[in-house]
């Protein structure tokens, strides 16, 4: 048997064994918090606004979901309900192992459903000490019974935590998941008030997306695959002539031309994330912040937040004219999560409500 036949067998029995491997620390645990047990110190509640009106709110453990129901109140500008569920002994869940949180609900009438879990971490401030931190993420939902499974690390500190508290992500360490306390699902406040709606939740549990293994096993098979091409045509392998490339200097002022159509590129492809932030910029065109906003300044004379609300109202004037969607869709769809927020950006660049600009001839 010639030499390089060996290499080859030996490339193949390397490649099965690492489909082995992979097949057997494949993980199908989980995690789960709901089913749990009916005689557990697991309970549900509810919570909304204090007020002596407030959102109605119903909850019940049926034999295979939690049922929610609630109905906004009109008495508050914004109004808000959500179920919760809760370990009356103060134990709390290690996901410390895992990388995504599976939830599965349906909502009858609800579009964005914000889902929320607590850390226990302890927090100190001036005057007080926070015991527990809430980290959230809004889905979109369509109507039907759906399964989510959502990262972990995609959950962030809502932005009203971190202002009630005067704080930022950078004042708090790295999220220690090993405590994992409260789960909440919160109402649709796009649905508006005096609604009712019922949102029926038949799963939530902590499981392994097994990205590293994935990756890992991958990576390996596709070096595998790279030795066993470089052997096959190692010996029909050639040396072409250096390809000549003649090289042209680029101007500054092309240069920062072509930075600043990356910025305004990258920005128009993603204006509608909520969360668009000068950051996600930096990383996505490759150009330092300060250098980002600068460019913003130097070409349109305002700044990157100005810049990108004038996007988005943009499209929103567009789409009130040309659409019959309601308000509230049009401002999750352009990026805004907070109604409230939307009405008065769109109030102080047009200098009129939404619904007054819709009705204008």
């Amino acid at each position: 048997m010639s030499r390089k036949k060996m290499i080859y067998i030996s490339l193949f029995a390397l490649a099965g064994i690492l489909l082995i491997i992979g097949v057997v620390a494949y993980r199908t645990d989980s995690l789960s918090i709901f089913p749990y047990p009916v005689h557990s110190a697991i309970v549900l509640d509810t919570y909304h606004e204090e007020g002596p009106v407030f959102s109605k709110t119903f909850c019940k453990r049926t034999s295979s979901a939690i049922q929610f129901d609630y109905t906004l109140s009109n008495a508050f500008l914004e109004p808000f309900a959500a179920v919760y569920l809760y370990d009356t002994s103060g134990a709390t869940f290690n996901a410390s192992s895992y990388d995504l949180l599976e939830v599965r609900l349906h909502s009858k009438k609800g579009k964005r459903i914000p889902i929320t879990f607590t850390l226990k971490e302890k927090v100190i401030l001036a005057k007080d000490t926070v015991e527990s931190v809430p980290y959230g993420l809004v889905v979109d939902h369509f109507g039907q019974d759906t399964t989510y499974k959502l990262r972990l690390t995609d959950f962030k500190i809502p932005s009203w935590w971190l202002r009630y508290y005067k704080l930022s992500e950078a004042d708090l360490e790295t999220p220690d998941f090993s405590k994992v306390g409260n789960f909440v699902i919160g109402s649709c406040q796009a649905l508006g008030p005096d609604i009712p709606d019922t949102i029926l939740i038949s799963k939530i549990r902590f499981i392994d997306s097994n990205r590293t293994l994935i990756i890992t096993i991958s990576s390996l098979l596709a070096l595998l695959l790279l030795v066993g091409l470089y052997l096959r045509f190692s010996e029909r392998k050639k040396n072409p002539a250096p390809l000549q490339i003649e090289y042209t200097p680029l101007s500054v002022s092309d240069r920062q031309n072509d930075e600043f159509g990356k910025i305004i590129d990258f920005v128009a492809h993603n204006y509608s994330n909520p969360e668009l932030s000068l950051t996600d910029v930096q990383n996505g065109v490759g150009i330092n912040g300060k250098a980002i906003s600068k460019l913003i300044k130097e070409n349109l004379h305002i700044s990157f937040t100005d810049y990108l609300n004038q996007l988005r109202i943009t499209e929103v004037k567009r789409l009130l004219k040309e659409t019959k969607l309601p308000v509230s869709d049009i401002a999750y769809k352009v990026g805004y999560n907070n109604i409230s927020h939307f009405n008065r950006v769109f109030k102080n660049i047009t200098g009129i409500t939404p619904k007054g600009y819709r009705e204008e001839d």
